[in-house]
């Protein structure tokens, strides 16, 4: 009695997690992962300094999806280039001293597949803000959350945007 309790509790739950909608993250309708090897980002901004944890952060990004590997290894090559990232007042004090900043920040991806075609391209945008401080350490830590923050929400645009795409 306790085993086919057992059974039809297992084929209900499994009943339900189907027809929910529900899958598994990161794998696409086609049941593979797209791989990508990062090239080195071409930052066209005067934010060069940024370029290092703008880089690391894409990366970090695929990996949390199993999706970066090895060029010898990868499906696609994801080329970013950094076209801009903007700092803009958010709120200003009665002083007019800047108390919140934004960081705006715009990425085009470019990939290629293993013959050098190019087969996806697009542009994304993310806004997203830090408090500025009296303190120099704590405004450049807020700067480089906010500039984390901003590739995540990229990154998310990117892959949502690339799965859409025949491949």
């Amino acid at each position: 009695m306790k085993i086919n309790l057992l059974k039809l509790l297992i084929i209900l739950c499994m009943a339900t997690t189907v027809s929910c909608g529900y899958s598994i993250r990161g794998i696409s309708k086609t049941g593979q992962n797209p791989n990508f090897y990062v090239e080195n980002i071409w930052n066209k901004s005067p934010s060069a300094i940024l370029t290092p944890l703008i880089q690391k952060n894409i990366e970090d990004y695929l990996i949390d999806y199993n999706e970066l590997a090895r060029e010898s290894y990868a499906k696609y090559t994801l080329s970013p280039i950094v076209n801009s990232i903007d700092y803009s007042p958010l709120i200003t004090s009665q002083y007019d001293e800047s108390a919140a900043t934004n960081t705006n920040i715009e990425i085009t991806f470019i990939v290629s597949n293993r013959a050098g075609i190019e087969v996806y391209s697009g542009t994304f945008v993310a806004i997203k803000s830090y408090p500025v401080t009296g303190i120099a350490a704590e405004t450049l830590s807020g700067r480089e959350i906010s500039v984390t923050e901003a590739i995540d929400s990229i990154m998310a645009d990117f892959r949502n945007s690339f799965y859409k795409i025949d491949r």
